[in-house]
């Protein structure tokens, strides 16, 4: 296992688009162009906003890459399809990391598995704490789980510092085309 794949979730019944407009992840976009841009690493990114089949195919998406880590966004309407992911990734030997508006959600009205599901659940702006943090996971998974546990069951929620030095995010044409 290597490296970190990074995994948008979407709702499996009543998804469609209209009148939800597709858009990058631009959360994920900065994570991916900080872990290369600070660190060499190539992140992968599996988008459920593109990619069709639902939590299956989203899991072997990223199973594919043999992340040791998958940092996984999810917003209120597809908390139980973000959750089937994490636990099929934990179940792997993935450490599984939640952020976006699933975790500010969790924070305010528990899920059913969701401590099972996820390693780490950071609520907010996470992008430069992650960009921090990330590398030491890999080396050292357990180096601060308790401490990220504490802190979402307290409600902190992070805020970027210093948004303007956070990496610019780059697309592939195809990712414009799909978005």
């Amino acid at each position: 296992m290597n490296g970190v794949v990074l995994l948008r979730v979407d709702r499996v019944e009543g998804s469609g688009g209209h009148p939800r407009h597709l858009h990058p992840a631009l959360d994920l976009k900065i994570l991916e162009a900080g872990l290369k841009a600070a660190h060499g690493m190539a992140a992968t990114l599996v988008d459920g906003w593109l990619l069709p089949g639902g939590p299956q195919a989203w899991v072997a998406g990223a199973l594919a890459a043999r992340p040791r880590i998958a940092v996984i966004k999810a917003e209120t309407w597809c908390l139980p399809e973000a959750i089937e992911c994490a636990l099929s990734l934990r179940h792997a030997g993935v450490l599984t990391i939640a952020i976006g508006q699933q975790v500010s959600h969790v924070m305010r009205a528990p899920a059913l598995r969701w401590r099972e599901a996820f390693d780490l659940a950071l609520a907010g702006d996470a992008e430069e704490e992650l960009l921090a943090v990330l590398p030491r996971l890999l080396d050292d998974d357990e180096f601060s789980r308790h401490g990220y546990w504490r802190q979402f069951e307290q409600g902190h929620h992070f805020t970027a510092v210093a948004p303007e030095r956070l990496p610019r995010p780059v697309f592939s044409d195809a990712e414009m085309t799909a978005f």
